[in-house]
C-alpha cells in the first residue's frame, strides 16, 4: 500500500501492483515483461460498495479498468462479494488478448482485494 488514509467518512487507498505479464510477445512488446499499475480505491463508512480503479503505468490513457465491488458479510467470518467492473482497452491490434488475460486475471486479484477490504471494514466498523 502507497497511501491509506480515512478523511471524514470515506476510507481510500492508493496501491501498487506489480507483476509478471504472463501474456504472448505481442503483448509483451508493449507493456514488457512486468506490469505496474496503481489502485486507486475508496469506501465510504456506513455503505459496503468499494470503488476501485486500476491505473496502468503503461498507455494508461487507451488502458480503462473501473469498476465497483460489493461485500456483504456472510457469516463466520467471510464475506460475500459482486463486482462490476468495466474494462476498455484501445490498443489496436492486441485488445482482444489483453480482455482475455484481464479475465482469466480477474478472479485471483478480486479475491486478494476482498481478503484485504474485508480486515480494513471489519477494523473501521468497530470504530
Amino acid at each position: 500500500v502507497l497511501r491509506s488514509r480515512l478523511e471524514g467518512e470515506t476510507w481510500s487507498h492508493v496501491a501498487e501492483v506489480v507483476s509478471r505479464l504472463d501474456a504472448p510477445m505481442p503483448v509483451r512488446k508493449i507493456f514488457g515483461e512486468h506490469t505496474r499499475m496503481e489502485e486507486h480505491a475508496s469506501w465510504r463508512r456506513g455503505t459496503n460498495i468499494i470503488d476501485v480503479e486500476y491505473r496502468p503505468d503503461t498507455l494508461g490513457s487507451k488502458v480503462s479498468i473501473r469498476g465497483a465491488i460489493r461485500v456483504e458479510p456472510a457469516g463466520e467470518g467471510s464475506c460475500r462479494v459482486q463486482v462490476q467492473v468495466d474494462l476498455q482497452f484501445k490498443v489496436f491490434g492486441v485488445g482482444r488478448i489483453l480482455e482475455r488475460i484481464a479475465a482469466r486475471r480477474m478472479p485471483e486479484a478480486l479475491e486478494k482485494d476482498s481478503a484485504y477490504f474485508n480486515t480494513h471494514m471489519a477494523a473501521s466498523s468497530s470504530d
